[in-house]
């Protein structure tokens, strides 16, 4: 299985194929095949764009009661109630009757995303907090989407020069908590110029199990990373410090900035390299990244040339 591109929309539509004529599933139910309950949020979102709603009977995901629920139809609930008729599935009210028996879990799947969780945890392991203070390269990266295109920049700082790099794709793995190295993780690959220090817009070992985007990434390249995000993840906040399992995982510098290491850092000394490259401000090169990102989508993907004056970078 080949999990840095690995295709988890096609994955799931074979998995909604499954479930045979008189039955139905729940989000849930679907969540657990793929390999995580908290990807049930993305079931539904994966439903709602099904575009072979004849060949992909998204009509036959229910809600966990047996509530219908909705469906992304003009006529909405009412042609999926129709359709559950149609298979011989008695619905009242809104609700299937008899749910339990006419409920499908018996799924042909590999499990991808426990398979996934094993390979952050081998990455996790592979986190190495001691690396060089001095670099040369410094590399910032950002992707931003429109439905199923991602459109990623990334810019390059070697002294006073400044030089920038996009590349679009279609996304092959909606977003699940947890899982972002599998999401972007190949437009970094992509966009990657030796650089010898990273700075990502996500997580680095403040993840549920160690291996956030920053870590993913500087650890598959082997070079230094660190994770800067805007929102808290799931952890426990001492005063400044961050915690995942009672490991020190990342700091708030302030609100919004929150770095944590990706690879070849220690939390403090990652914490340290944005304050004495940036104050207490949030870096900007990460700010121009996504600039460059969302004028990427403007330009509908394609290649842009541009220099450190084209756009406002501080």
């Amino acid at each position: 299985m080949d999990l840095e591109d690995f295709d988890l929309y096609s994955y799931f539509y074979n998995l909604v194929k499954q479930i045979p004529d008189g039955y139905v599933t729940t989000y849930g139910d679907l969540a657990e095949a793929l390999g995580d309950p908290i990807a049930a949020r993305a079931v539904g979102y994966m439903l709602s764009i099904n575009e072979d709603p004849d060949g992909i009977p998204c009509y036959r995901v229910v809600l966990h009661d047996g509530t219908v629920g909705n469906y992304t139809h003009p006529l909405g609930p009412q042609e999926k109630v129709r359709r559950l008729k149609a298979d011989g599935i008695p619905v009242v009210s809104g609700k299937i009757e008899d749910f339990e028996h006419h409920r499908f879990r018996d799924f042909r799947t590999d499990y991808p995303l426990k398979k996934m969780q094993e390979y952050q945890r081998k990455i996790a392991e592979e986190y190495n907090e001691y690396g060089p203070e001095k670099f040369d390269l410094i590399e910032a990266f950002d992707v931003s989407y429109t439905d199923r295109m991602g459109f990623a920049s990334s810019v390059v700082l070697h002294g006073e020069e400044i030089k920038s790099y996009v590349f679009s794709d279609k996304i092959r793995f909606p977003y699940i908590p947890g899982y972002l190295g599998f999401r972007e993780f190949k437009f970094i690959r992509r966009l990657y110029r030796n650089a010898d220090l990273l700075f990502i817009d996500g997580n680095g070992i403040l993840h549920p199990r160690y291996a956030g985007l920053a870590t993913h990434a500087g650890v598959i390249l082997n070079t230094s990373a660190i994770g800067v995000a805007k929102h808290l993840t799931r952890s426990t906040k001492r005063d400044e410090y961050l915690y995942i399992g009672g490991i020190l995982a990342g700091m708030i510098i302030r609100k919004n900035i929150i770095v944590s290491p990706g690879n070849r850092f220690s939390v403090s000394s990652a914490a340290m390299t944005v304050k004495t490259l940036w104050g207490d401000k949030y870096p900007w090169p990460l700010k121009l990244v996504h600039q460059l990102s969302t004028m990427h989508i403007d330009t509908g993907g394609r290649i842009l040339e541009l220099d450190a004056e084209s756009i406002s970078a501080r």
